[in-house]
């Protein structure tokens, strides 16, 4: 987990990403300790989420500016808004808050533009790719499973489907 060093990356960083989680942490916090390999495995999980360390004694004005009063906190942030909050390591309702908010900052627009089916891109053309060798000899595989698969006495049909 990236760490914020100050006000200005924390509003750089609320600006830039859609979805951020911030976990307000002490190095003399017992529990935050315990939480920390938690929140590696959720921010790894979770790429799409930005998910960041704030130290509560090296950044007590961001502390302060968000009513932090207990540690560990987890605040979670979309598009630059709080929509959650996490007071102490609960790891149930981190992990649910997490994905929820992973879930609800992927849009369609985040995949491209998308084709249509049967539609035509004037960009390109088609090309007819020709069957090779391989691909016949497993059109033919396919083709005698089904044929055996499907009669009573499968060595006759697949000597008839074989021609031998």
């Amino acid at each position: 987990m990236k760490a914020i060093s100050g006000q200005r990356e924390l509003e750089t960083l609320l600006k830039s990403k859609t979805a951020v989680v911030l976990k307000f942490s002490a190095t003399w916090c017992g529990p935050c300790r315990a939480f920390a390999p938690f929140m590696d495995k959720l921010d790894a999980q979770f790429p799409g989420v930005a998910m960041y360390e704030v130290d509560l004694d090296a950044n007590q004005d961001i502390a302060k500016q968000y009513s932090v009063t207990a540690v560990p906190t987890v605040i979670l942030f979309k598009k630059g808004k709080e929509i959650g909050r996490i007071q102490g390591a609960d790891t149930q309702q981190a992990m649910t808050q997490v994905k929820r908010l992973a879930e609800s900052s992927t849009t369609m627009a985040d995949y491209g533009p998308g084709y249509s089916l049967g539609g035509s891109d004037k960009k390109t053309k088609g090309v007819a790719i020709p069957a090779s060798r391989s691909s016949h000899s497993l059109l033919t595989w396919i083709r005698l499973y089904f044929v055996t698969l499907f009669s009573f006495d499968a060595r006759a049909a697949a000597k008839s489907y074989l021609g031998a």
